[in-house]
């Protein structure tokens, strides 16, 4: 199918996901609130080491105000929805939970949109199909990834970019901008991609620096 139909048809799919995104936001949104009326459960506090039983329920505190297997941590694989991208030598961690992110696996697809934690700041935005999208009878779009650094210390904008509508309609992306390969596994995606800088392909087009090269990458995104 040429890529000016496609990209057509894109846009009702992703207007139902994004639609989608905002619903369960909502609903998340109401269920907290509904959820502050109630009486606060009971809590009971306990020196390290020492247990505690209520009824049937056993619980054993191992170190203060941390339960077994608890993790302290502040990297993004700790949170429970997270995207991270490895574009050469550089790995970008994205909190895809916080009041500016959404995250959402459905039929097969996960993707989302989530602010850097770490390093620095920016975007990932991550768009990966069920594995047989291409032969789904449903219009899903083309894997995807983007990563949005802004400006770097000189102004220079850094847009990294794997896939994407607008990489698909310069012919002389083709093979130098790609998820590679993915899988998916319930609200999970791992993969590999192709990474190229977005503005500095656009500097080369007007002749203002050579051709940059691709960079290639990882990624992964969890949305529950």
């Amino acid at each position: 199918m040429p890529n000016t139909q496609r990209r057509t048809t894109h846009r009702p799919m992703r207007a139902r996901i994004v639609i989608l995104a905002v619903a369960i936001l909502t609903l998340a949104a109401a269920c907290s609130s509904d959820s502050s009326d109630d009486e606060p459960a009971a809590t009971t506090t306990t020196a390290e080491g020492a247990t505690t039983t209520a009824g049937d329920d056993t619980t054993t505190t191992t170190a203060a105000g941390t339960d077994d297997g608890g993790d302290s941590g502040s990297d993004a694989s700790g949170d429970t929805e997270y995207a991270i991208v490895t574009i050469g030598t550089e790995t970008y961690e994205a909190d895809m939970s916080g009041s500016l992110a959404a995250c959402i696996a459905l039929g097969g697809a996960v993707g989302g949109v989530g602010q850097i934690i770490e390093p620095g700041s920016g975007t990932i935005d991550m768009t990966i199909p069920p594995e047989n999208w291409e032969s789904s009878s449903d219009d899903w779009d083309p894997p995807s990834i983007r990563v949005d650094l802004g400006e770097d210390e000189n102004g220079v904008p850094i847009d990294w970019r794997a896939g994407g509508e607008i990489i698909e309609s310069l012919p002389d992306l083709v093979g130098k901008s790609q998820v590679d390969s993915f899988a998916v596994d319930g609200a999970t995606a791992t993969g590999t991609a192709t990474f190229i800088d977005f503005f500095q392909v656009q500097l080369a087009g007007g002749d203002q620096v050579d051709d940059p090269e691709p960079v290639e990458g990882t990624f992964e995104i969890n949305c529950g």
